[in-house]
């Protein structure tokens, strides 16, 4: 296994996060200045480097018996976030064909099955059939030369990152990383919308429970594409209906787009009959209120079914004779359908009493073995060491928002994918829209309760 190393002016406790991009020229011999009693590269707050000390050590990267001088390309911290050069990196040292369009001001890197683009000044990274998602910086110039966080090589080439012996190490198995981006992949979820455009559908498939990286995605149906049912019986694309619960291959080729789009290759139903969720609206002329929201038709458990559809109608019920609402417009879609649960998110905008626009969230989530709704008040446990580490997570995650910690009023959830997502107003006044917090399954698993009580008898 080849290991490629940046040696030298890097701190020996190094915050490891990242984002790649680089610069049409790359050509600057541009020097650092380091306090020699800091342990971290200073940057003046315009963000441009500080002329470096003769007596300073310029990084070198070696690989293998091959050493590449990185003078001129030293990397900086910006904040807490170490900036390294991506041509440097990505070209020499990783072997990537690295592309720059002018007109996009942005970066294409290939090797082999590989690839992903960035895009200066945009947090917004992808790889592979991932979902764009953020990481701690988007990409800059500095002095001609792209910088990302050193996190890129990890959340988004997925190298094996390493700090040892305060040396950068960047592991590379190149057969190991052909293989793995050869393998098809597979999404577990559900039909979120059904859309016909020219003549053609398209699905809107979510992720359940299970979804790494990307947890929906808009498959464009083709005379290529292969429908099945989970015997291999081919069906058609119109007996497909939204909240029949699917398995999907993922295409080599998704857009950039919120949600990413591509070919879809194959569907295989899951259930035999599956229940459908149809969409109905209220509308109040006279309020000036529009609300639309689900039904649930066809669940093999009438009886779940009918509580079900009573606890939505008693959700949308208490916003109907909610007079503080103006002007309210608010629509919805299944953030989650799972054999566990189900989860409703509505979204929408209305007029507060001060004549200003806001925007609203709410979210209406079941326990589908109880029928029972699942909130924030009980679905984290409420032990001591529970609440503790909770806390812990959100205060966490409250900073990366800006936000000093986390503290509010009102706190709800709903579920997407492997996510659970707490949303709240601050108790500061100035915030128009709620904040989101995203707590994957995985690290919460030992504080949430799975139990919500018995399903009804009658």
């Amino acid at each position: 296994m080849k290991k490629q190393i940046l040696t030298g002016a890097l701190a020996l406790s190094i915050t490891i996060s990242g984002t790649t991009v680089f610069a049409d020229t790359e050509t600057s011999n541009i020097p650092i200045e380091k306090n020699i009693t800091q342990e971290k590269i200073s940057v003046k707050e315009n963000n441009d480097i500080k002329p470096i000390k003769e007596e300073q050590v310029i990084p070198r990267m070696v690989i293998g018996n091959k050493t590449i001088d990185l003078k001129g390309f030293n990397p900086y911290y910006k904040g807490d976030t170490l900036m390294v050069p991506l041509r440097t990196i990505a070209k020499d040292a990783l072997g990537f064909e690295v592309t720059w369009n002018n007109e996009e001001r942005s970066v294409e890197l290939k090797n082999g099955a590989q690839w992903t683009k960035v895009k200066l000044g945009e947090n917004s990274y992808f790889f592979a059939r991932v979902a764009p998602f953020k990481l701690s910086e988007a990409p800059e110039l500095n002095h001609s030369i792209t910088f990302v966080p050193v996190e890129f090589f990890s959340q988004v080439l997925k190298y094996e990152v390493s700090i040892e012996d305060g040396n950068l190490i960047i592991k590379n198995d190149n057969t190991d990383k052909e293989d793995s981006s050869s393998k098809e992949q597979i999404l577990h979820g559900f039909v979120k919308r059904i859309v016909e455009t020219g003549g053609r559908k398209a699905i809107l498939v979510g992720g359940d429970e299970s979804t790494t990286g990307i947890d929906e995605i808009l498959l464009h149906v083709n005379e290529d594409t292969q429908i099945v049912d989970k015997e291999g019986k081919a069906i058609s694309v119109d007996d497909l209906k939204v909240g029949t619960k699917v398995e999907v291959t993922l295409p080599e080729i998704m857009t950039m787009s919120l949600p990413p789009q591509g070919a879809a290759i194959k569907i295989v139903v899951k259930e035999e009959e599956s229940f459908q969720i149809v969409k109905k609206e209220f509308k109040d002329d006279k309020k000036k209120m529009v609300i639309r929201y689900p039904q649930i038709q066809g669940m093999k458990g009438e009886l779940t079914e009918d509580y079900l559809n009573q606890g939505i109608e008693s959700f949308i019920n208490s916003i109907k004779g909610n007079d503080l609402y103006k002007n309210l417009e608010l629509d919805y879609e299944i953030s989650l359908l799972s054999d566990e649960k189900i989860s409703i998110l509505f979204k929408g905008s209305f007029d507060g009493l001060d004549g200003k626009g806001k925007n609203i969230i709410k979210s209406l989530n079941f326990d589908l073995s109880s029928t029972n709704e699942i909130t924030f008040d009980n679905y984290f446990k409420s032990d001591k060491d529970s609440k503790e580490k909770l806390k812990e997570l959100l205060d966490k995650k409250a900073k990366e928002n800006g936000l000093t910690e986390f503290e509010a009023e009102g706190v709800s959830i709903y579920f997407k994918g492997s996510n659970v997502v707490v949303y709240y107003y601050p108790l500061d006044d100035s915030y128009t829209s709620p904040v989101e917090l995203h707590l994957q399954l995985k690290e919460i698993k030992d504080i949430v309760n799975t139990n919500f009580g018995e399903h009804p008898v009658s």
